[in-house]
């Protein structure tokens, strides 16, 4: 039994004091991304594809002018992934800090980009 206690307060301890969950990457301009993670996302039909970059921002997620903007600078980058993994669409998520103890609870706010028939990339909706 108190292998078992001791166990669990040295798992609890490690989750506790375990260190960022993302990796800090340096755009060629000079501007730290915090990745979180990059995933592929197909549709049930596979007829549509995305690329996803989910990364933490410092920015409040209610200032979408600001996000925009940042989504922006990274997607100047993020763009070449996308096309090498042979993506159309792509989605670049922002998130919040994570907050709470043991269950951690983030908001976030993403950006989807589009290739155009003429091979150029948009920015869909927002």
């Amino acid at each position: 039994m108190r292998i078992a206690i001791l166990g669990l307060i040295l798992a609890l301890l490690t989750a506790c004091s375990a260190g960022p969950a993302y990796q800090a990457h340096t755009l060629p301009n000079g501007k730290e991304v915090k990745i979180i993670g990059i995933t592929k996302m197909f549709s049930t039909n596979r007829k549509n594809k995305w690329l996803i970059l989910n990364y933490q921002t410092d920015l409040p997620i209610s200032d979408a002018s600001a996000l925009g903007k940042e989504a922006d600078e990274i997607w100047v980058y993020f763009k070449n992934d996308a096309e090498q993994a042979g993506m159309t669409e792509a989605l670049i998520k922002a998130h919040s800090p994570p907050t709470g103890t043991f269950i951690k609870k983030t908001n976030s706010y993403g950006f989807a980009y589009k290739k155009l028939p003429d091979g150029t990339w948009s920015r869909v909706g927002g």
